[in-house]
């Protein structure tokens, strides 16, 4: 990858230096054992690059030959030029802001059709159709916003959305924008997907009542908006290959349609439990099922170093720019917009003034309300430009600030996945082994009962009991006692029943038999439902041994799941590191890139403002110069007879 641009430290800006072992490196074919098999550990901090399956050649397939990129379509190939008032402009269309570089691993020019999501990777490529250059014959627009009711009552606005280098067309809703971006975070969870216009606010309904839907000015906006979504989706190097994309704009298909078809009808309830290559697909181990779900509260034993500085800086800028920045340009265009107010009163004013003056005094004063009411016009058209080329880029990369914010969360709780995982594994072999002791003493004293006594008390002169070693070091009493001396064997096997009740059996429930002091600390399992619960088990289990041994099959069937899901969730978290670290790199060029086209935007429409109404009061100075003092006096002025005449007056 290319060097980031020089600056101060951004944790944006961190490339992936550290090269983490392949996605399945740790697998090795063979089914994890209950009791032997180590631990995968946390992989490296650094990121990894890339899965392989969205590197592609520079050249894409279209119509059986090869397309090759303009380099004016290239990005880094922008010419920047310089005019004769000294303002730079980018000489490449379209502009920066919306055609931004992703990373420099991601194919060139990204595309739009791919393939779907929920095929493996070998297989995706193959049935991948034709991909989409990026560029003037080939991105997504929005050419018109009308309104339709869909053989209903009620009337709606649908946009129509055009592709023509596929010949595709549509017309989709708002909340049909909303469920494909829904459904692209779902499928891909380490890209950052583009954000949508806000719906409308309260204020807009209180304001104007059933009309808020069809305001020509919010429908302008969106309309934009959603374009520049779709754009920023067709030039994204993952999502732009995405099937759903190119079906989404297909108006042959209705959304209803491709929501409950593959690959979303395939989606899990939660993304935690999918793989993250491909959280669609159907032949996913069902080792995922076991993984715990965490809560977002829970801190991390070991956090990753970047991406807790990645937060902290993604905290500090979205408070800047949906802070001081958005606020500020907000309260500046009020400031225009009113005193565009200003300047329409003070036009109409001396045009009115105008009409009761003659001569060169009155065509002064009224190209004078002319120049007003120009400057009217030309702030209207600057707050229109201004609107579309500065605020509406900078509202997108104040929700920017939150979607990043929502990916490096969901990086934290797969992070804290893996670690809880991890204490489970850990917590279900520690029973296991629990199990299999208490199994082991069962056996050996039934092979002692097997063998008529013998080897159940070491020591005869013992007169107190034995320890139960399953009991952990609790006193029972003896099964023969004292009288085992003196009474014959056949004594001693009689009376063996009669004390059975005052010792505990080994094969009972261990939750029976352990006393709360010996157990282990952790948390209650539910209090007293939890104590009525293991006491009814108690009771009505008529088979402990054979409970016993089942729970010892069940706890090494768990362990064995849990062991691949940890295998699984551990490769998945090396491929999320280094996959949302490849996004936060192509964010951070995107975001220099139109931060820059929109400040140079931003000065050119000031200074095509200030070239307006320069020659505009230009043009009224010309005119106040020809007002001469003396003739633009009235007819019954005396000191203007008296000149005229070169007498003085008396």
């Amino acid at each position: 990858m290319s060097s980031p641009p020089s600056g101060p430290p951004d944790p944006f800006l961190h490339s992936a230096s550290g090269a983490a072992s392949p996605a399945h490196s740790d697998a090795d074919g063979a089914a994890p054992s209950a009791s032997d098999k180590p631990v995968p550990a946390l992989p490296p901090s650094g990121p990894a690059s890339p899965r392989d399956d969205t590197a592609e050649d520079a050249a894409v397939q279209w119509g059986g030959s090869a397309y090759e990129v303009p380099p004016s379509l290239r990005p880094e190939a922008a010419a920047v030029r310089s005019d004769d008032e000294g303002f730079e402009q980018i000489a490449s269309e379209p502009p920066a802001w919306s055609s931004g570089t992703a990373d420099d691993d991601a194919e060139a020019p990204p595309a739009l059709a791919g393939s779907s999501a929920s095929l493996p990777p070998d297989q995706r490529r193959k049935s991948a159709r034709p991909s989409l250059p990026a560029g003037a014959h080939g991105h997504i627009r929005i050419v018109d916003a009308l309104k339709s009711s869909d053989g209903g009552p009620s009337t709606f606005i649908v946009y129509h959305i055009s592709l023509p280098a596929l010949g595709l067309s549509s017309k989709r809703r708002y909340s049909e924008f909303e469920a494909l971006r829904t459904a692209l975070i779902a499928l891909h969870p380490t890209r950052l997907v583009p954000p949508l216009p806000p719906k409308h606010s309260i204020g807009d309904y209180a304001a104007k009542q059933a009309r808020a839907k069809e305001d020509a000015a919010i429908i302008a906006r969106r309309r934009r908006l959603l374009g520049s979504f779709l754009e920023r989706c067709a030039t994204d190097p993952v999502l732009g290959k995405e099937d759903l994309l190119r079906r989404f704009c297909d108006g042959r298909e209705s959304w209803h349609d491709i929501s409950t078809s593959p690959p979303l009808s395939d989606l899990p309830k939660s993304s935690l439990r999918a793989p993250v290559r491909s959280p669609a697909d159907p032949q996913a181990s069902r080792a995922y099922a076991a993984l715990p779900l965490p809560g977002a509260a829970t801190p991390l034993r070991v956090p990753n170093a970047r991406f807790a500085d990645s937060e902290a800086f993604t905290n500090r800028w979205t408070a800047h720019v949906a802070g001081p920045l958005e606020k500020g340009n907000r309260r500046i265009i009020k400031r225009w917009g009113d005193s565009s107010a200003d300047y329409a009163e003070l036009g109409a004013v001396l045009n009115g003034f105008s009409l009761s003056e003659n001569g060169e005094l009155a065509a002064a004063i009224e190209r004078t309300g002319q120049a007003a009411d120009g400057t009217f016009m030309s702030i209207g058209e600057m707050l229109s430009e201004w609107e579309a080329t500065f605020t509406e880029p900078l509202s997108e990369y104040a929700a920017y600030g939150s979607i990043v914010q929502k990916l490096l969360r969901w990086r934290h709780l797969k992070h804290l996945q893996f670690e809880l995982a991890e204490d489970a594994v850990e917590a279900k072999r520690l029973q296991l082994e629990e199990l299999e002791r208490i199994e082991s003493e069962a056996q050996r004293l039934q092979a002692a009962l097997n063998a008529g006594g013998r080897g159940l008390i070491p020591d005869r002169g013992a007169r107190t009991g034995v320890l139960d070693g399953v009991n952990k070091g609790a006193a029972r009493s003896s099964v023969f006692g004292t009288a085992a001396e003196d009474e014959p064997a056949q004594s001693s096997l009689d009376a063996a029943p009669a004390a059975a009740p005052d010792w505990t059996d080994p094969s009972a429930p261990r939750s029976a038999r352990v006393p709360a002091s010996s157990a282990p600390n952790r948390r209650s399992g539910g209090g007293l439902l939890g104590a009525l619960s293991h006491t009814f088990h108690a009771v009505m289990d008529v088979d402990p041994d054979a409970t016993r041994r089942n729970n010892i099959g069940k706890l090494r069937e768990s362990i064995s799941q849990l062991d691949e899901a940890l295998t699984l969730t551990a490769d998945d978290l090396r491929f999320a590191t280094s996959a949302i670290q490849a996004a936060l790199d192509g964010f951070q060029k995107n975001k220099v890139a139109d931060f820059r086209a929109m400040f140079l935007g931003y000065a050119r429409l000031h200074r095509e403002f200030c070239r307006v109404n320069l020659a505009n009061w230009q043009e009224a100075r010309r005119q106040l110069d020809l007002v001469q003092a003396e003739t633009a006096m009235p007819e019954s002025s005396l000191v203007r007879h008296q000149r005229m005449e070169g007498s003085a007056p008396r």
